[in-house]
């Protein structure tokens, strides 16, 4: 765990270091920016015009980061950090749970140090809580089939439904569906 523990303030650092590139991460953070202020959960919108392209839970959970921290590229940006942690913590544990506290180790430190996900975790974009959710999802629904735990199965199922409101419905739809063709 000393990777993933150790990770985590070199991830958060460089948060603010770069402007957003734009269109995509400056788009993004308006949308929150725009629904911190508007105090409507439910109404997204860019440039005061509604936006339906993606699923709300970035803007939902940037919106909260913004009332929490100010509006600021770093604030923004901690959503998905924080997420790309959380993924990290997710794999660790699968691994362990699966494979012991070494395979764990090697399993949450091998995706903490890919370079695309490393990356990929300092953008605001919705990807990195997909990813998030998806394994969170995998990690307690497998240890739940495997320890018989149906709780755990059900938390990971609704991570998969949390996964659709991140980025994409297939979040909700693939992964039961793998896991139940494997058990199949």
């Amino acid at each position: 765990m000393l990777a993933i523990a150790t990770g985590a303030p070199l991830l958060l650092a460089g948060l603010a270091r770069a402007p957003f590139d734009d269109p995509g991460e400056g788009q993004h953070a308006e949308i929150a920016r725009e629904l911190s202020r508007s105090r409507d959960p439910f109404r997204l919108t860019l440039n005061g015009v509604p936006y339906l392209d993606k699923p709300p839970l970035l803007y939902a959970f940037a919106a909260a980061a913004f009332t929490l921290g100010g509006e600021r590229e770093g604030t923004a940006r901690a959503v998905p950090a924080l997420a790309a942690l959380a993924a990290v913590g997710a794999t660790a544990w699968l691994g362990a749970r699966l494979l012991g506290g070494r395979g764990g180790f090697v399993a949450g430190a091998a995706l903490l140090t890919s370079a695309g996900f490393f990356a990929f975790s300092r953008y605001v974009r919705p990807e990195t809580l997909f990813v998030a959710s998806l394994a969170g999802g995998f990690a307690l629904a497998l240890t739940g089939l495997a320890e018989e735990r149906r709780g755990r199965v059900v938390a990971g199922l609704a991570l998969f439904g949390i996964a659709a409101l991140a980025k994409d419905p297939l979040g909700a739809l693939a992964p039961p569906l793998v896991i139940g063709l494997a058990l199949a």
